[in-house]
């Protein structure tokens, strides 16, 4: 039973770190990609919202990463993607810096057309290589949460099944005790109690 137990929470943490390291991941894909979108839109509008967005987003992916890294750290090959999945991030965030100051220049970003085009190349390839990243680090996860309930709690199936069996063993045991007390101790004394009267109603 213990081992079931053992086994079954194993399984429950693995299960739940599966969810979270999948969240985790897409959240990073999509914040990495707003990032670019939102440097897009303040190279139009230069508005105030806009850099502010893409200031917040640009916050928020170091501090994803850093998730990554501690619940992958039980896993070598893994250890190494998200190792990967962060150079690629800070080259992303170097270049949208980059991109940033030639917009605020409106002399650089006038004439600097190649160089924009080649910015957004550069930022295109990254943002592919860390979908495919991503994809790689979570394949085994994404794996196990498509498998059905039943495959995915079969210890927990499994030890809901032995702690029923054992309980019922308990009970059957615990019974059978009562049972020969009950024929050891207390018959006698009721059926020497009933003799006893028996006679003295004869008498």
């Amino acid at each position: 039973l213990l081992v079931c137990n053992g086994a079954a929470t194993r399984e429950a943490t693995e299960l739940h770190r599966a969810k979270f390291l999948v969240s985790q991941v897409d959240e990073l894909r999509q914040r990495f990609h707003q990032s670019g979108l939102a440097m897009g839109g303040y190279s139009i509008t230069k508005s105030r919202i806009m850099s502010e967005r893409y200031e917040a987003i640009c916050r928020e992916i170091p501090d994803q990463v850093r998730r990554l890294r501690a619940l992958t750290s039980g896993s070598l090959k893994q250890t190494e993607l998200v190792r990967a999945i962060e150079l690629d991030t800070l080259s992303g965030l170097k270049i949208l810096r980059e991109a940033r100051i030639a917009i605020d220049d409106d002399r650089i970003y006038s004439c600097c057309g190649f160089r924009s085009h080649h910015r957004y190349k550069a930022l295109r390839e990254l943002a592919d290589k860390l979908q495919d990243e991503c994809a790689e680090l979570t394949a085994k996860e994404r794996v196990l949460l498509k498998e059905s309930p039943a495959t995915q709690h079969k210890m927990r199936t499994l030890f809901s099944q032995c702690f029923r069996f054992d309980l019922l063993l308990h009970l059957g045991v615990f019974a059978s005790c009562l049972l020969l007390l009950f024929k050891r101790e207390v018959l006698p004394v009721v059926s020497n109690k009933c003799q006893a009267r028996f006679w003295k109603c004869r008498s």
